[in-house]
């Protein structure tokens, strides 16, 4: 009969009286991992292909309570007519911000995405004779604001805590 006489593994047994378990080093991570980790959130085509729908949708939902706060014509075509030059504008922020990136981000994507929506929005409407108010700008700009931003903020804390609770 031969009897195992390899030394027990010192770093587990210390780790284990110390009352860790020995796998808990293997999991941390440095803070640059963590950095690396979480700036990956929300990124790839599903998130993409999500982001492109929210947006678009804010601007029709935009355009819709617009035109059911003024009485205007509810048909679809009424709609596309009010929010097709932020729709224009939407996509050429999403270009410029290279938005597929970090379709989540809040300051590299949503802000800027936001900008180009309510600027070139306005002003494509101004350009096609539908006037432009000074308080239609204001609402215009909180509306979509509250729109853009808010979904993100909601899906970017649902995706770091899923990320959280995976590790």
């Amino acid at each position: 009969m031969s009897t195992n006489t390899t030394a027990p593994d010192v770093t587990a047994e210390t780790d284990v009286a110390a009352g860790e378990s020995p796998t808990v080093f293997a999991e941390l991570e440095t803070p640059q991992q963590r950095a690396d980790r979480l700036s990956r959130i929300g990124t790839g085509p599903v998130w993409v292909i999500t982001a492109i729908v929210l947006d678009a949708v804010s601007i029709l939902l935009f355009a819709f309570i617009g035109g059911r706060a003024h009485a205007a014509d509810p048909s679809f075509l009424h709609v596309l007519e009010v929010a097709w030059p932020f729709l224009l504008s939407a996509f050429v922020g999403w270009v410029w911000a290279h938005a597929w990136r970090r379709p989540l981000d809040l300051s590299h994507t949503a802000a800027p995405i936001w900008l180009f929506t309510l600027v070139g929005g306005v002003l494509l409407r101004g350009l096609t004779l539908h006037g432009v108010a000074f308080g239609f700008v204001i609402v215009t700009g909180t509306v979509l604001a509250v729109f853009m931003f808010g979904w993100r903020a909601v899906l970017r804390s649902f995706a770091r805590r899923s990320a959280g609770w995976r590790r």
